[in-house]
């Protein structure tokens, strides 16, 4: 039986999500004690192949099988990353980047989320604009907090995309650019990076989000009320997004932080 194999992440946990003979067969994990290691408590794990279960456990240690054998899949191989949207929000939706609350603790939350993803993939606009402040402060040149630092040195090692149909230069350490077809280029990116990539860009997400190639949105909603745009998707999509919830977080700063996740057709 032919296995079209994909992937899909729960936190930092990977399962693989695949369809043999036209049917999803899924990972579901319930009753989860830890959102961030979700097999290192107890929970319940479900392999579901056209809405039967063929498979549950409660151990940490499972083995992923195909539907119609006892042969095992493994997970290494079956891994496609993730995109995940990712931004700082206010509570009217402007994207503004100077209406956040820039303290540590918003510092900390995407370099953990740095910290987890693969690469970051950005449009032109939003490159250049960290372009010409973070190197500076990676480099020392410019005096800023611990965790300030602690994010442009990590950006610095990071690989960085670029899409970009009217700059090819890129000379800032490990950018790359993503030139010709949209839809190609950047499912090519996810192909290659099983930890997932990391999308801050909110022009680039709408004409991603238009071509289906967003899968997670993690979003840090700010207690502001800015009163102007940019706002989220404000250019429109063809239709409503429909999401599943996976986590609300508050900081002590008054944000929340958000993660969901698509819905796709046939979800309950």
């Amino acid at each position: 039986m032919g296995i079209e194999r994909r992937a899909s992440w729960y936190s930092s946990f990977a399962y693989p999500q695949m369809r043999a003979n036209g049917q999803d067969v899924r990972l579901r994990i319930l009753d989860c004690e830890s959102e961030l290691q979700p097999l290192s408590g107890a929970a319940t794990i479900e392999v579901l192949y056209a809405g039967n279960v063929l498979y549950e456990a409660t151990q940490a240690g499972i083995t992923f099988c195909s539907p119609q054998s006892s042969g095992p899949l493994n997970p290494e191989e079956t891994r496609m990353g993730l995109l995940t949207f990712s931004l700082n929000v206010t509570l009217d939706g402007c994207i503004d980047h100077q209406e956040g609350i820039a303290d540590d603790e918003t510092h900390a939350f995407f370099t953990r989320l740095m910290d987890e993803g693969g690469a970051m993939l950005w449009g032109r606009v939003t490159y250049e604009m960290m372009e010409s402040y973070w190197p500076a402060v990676a480099r020392g040149d410019v005096e800023a907090p611990p965790a300030v630092r602690e994010w442009a040195v990590k950006l610095e090692a990071k690989p960085k995309y670029v899409v970009s149909s009217t700059r090819k230069d890129f000379p800032w350490t490990n950018s790359h650019h993503i030139a010709g077809d949209l839809r190609a280029g950047v499912q090519k990116l996810k192909d290659a990076t099983p930890a997932g990539v990391l999308l801050g860009s909110g022009k680039l997400a709408t004409a991603l989000d238009r071509l289906d190639l967003i899968d997670e949105y993690k979003f840090l909603v700010h207690p502001r009320i800015a009163g102007h745009g940019p706002t989220l998707y404000q250019s429109g999509l063809p239709n409503t997004r429909r999401l599943e919830l996976v986590s609300a977080r508050p900081l002590s700063n008054g944000a929340v932080a958000l993660h969901y996740r698509r819905r796709h057709e046939g979800s309950q």
